[in-house]
């Protein structure tokens, strides 16, 4: 079990025989993550996620992070250059566990189309849990999206390369007509935003989210079938486009 120590007593440097210590300040144990990565950089990271958590964006400082970790703020600054540095490795970190999740729904049995369902339920899942469960967190997450149009960008690449995949996997399978495959992935991207955009995404939690995610989904996909029904085809430019508006 890792050594309990307290605020006077953490040196980072001094932790290459374990893998991660439990460390609280005794004053405000909130201040520090549970548990502290051995490497500094990630240490680092993670006291910023639990401040953001705290504080927000704003309020969040090298100074406060540095103090939490026992360490002087000049150390933090010998591995990031600034505090918009750590929110952007906070931010990777956060992109990344989103591309892994969505990859590994994405790469499971069945068809194209059960697929991006999967994606989109379980994501839009995955972030009602975590806005029901840690508010605090999503909130100062979201906001710090919403204030950054660069990850707004990432994220919306890496959900629209894969749904890319899977519409170009449906083409091939003969299971959607020879549509573009970019193009129908920034129509389900768009048309699903309500359900899976950080900034929109808590207004259809009280408003049979799930449900009216599902027909959203379905009714795109039947649009793409060989032969879709004649109304699918009509109303999917104005449903694109009034999600594009959210």
């Amino acid at each position: 079990m890792a050594k309990k120590l307290a605020w006077g007593d953490y040196k980072l440097q001094n932790m290459s025989s374990v893998s991660s210590v439990n460390y609280y300040n005794v004053n405000d144990p909130v201040l520090a993550p549970a548990v502290i990565p051995r490497d500094t950089r990630a240490a680092i990271v993670e006291t910023a996620r639990v401040h953001l958590r705290r504080f927000g964006q704003d309020k969040m400082t090298i100074v406060g992070i540095a103090r939490a970790l026992g360490m002087s703020h000049a150390n933090v600054y010998r591995y990031f250059p600034s505090k918009t540095a750590i929110i952007d490795a906070v931010l990777d970190g956060w992109l990344s566990r989103v591309e892994n999740f969505i990859s590994e729904v994405a790469n499971r049995p069945g068809s194209a189309a059960e697929r991006v369902e999967a994606v989109v339920m379980e994501l839009h899942r995955r972030r009602r849990a975590k806005f029901q469960q840690e508010p605090e967190l999503y909130e100062s997450f979201r906001r710090v999206i919403v204030s950054r149009s660069d990850a707004v960008a990432r994220r919306q690449e890496k959900i629209a390369a894969v749904f890319r995949k899977l519409v170009e996997q449906g083409v091939a399978a003969g299971e959607f007509r020879a549509i573009d495959p970019g193009e129908a992935a920034t129509l389900l991207e768009d048309s699903t935003a309500f359900f899976l955009h950080p900034a929109v995404m808590p207004s259809a939690l009280n408003n049979r989210g799930e449900e009216r995610a599902r027909n959203v989904v379905r009714h795109v996909l039947a649009g793409f079938s060989p032969d879709p029904p004649a109304d699918a085809i009509a109303s999917l430019e104005p449903l694109a486009a009034h999600a594009a508006r959210l």
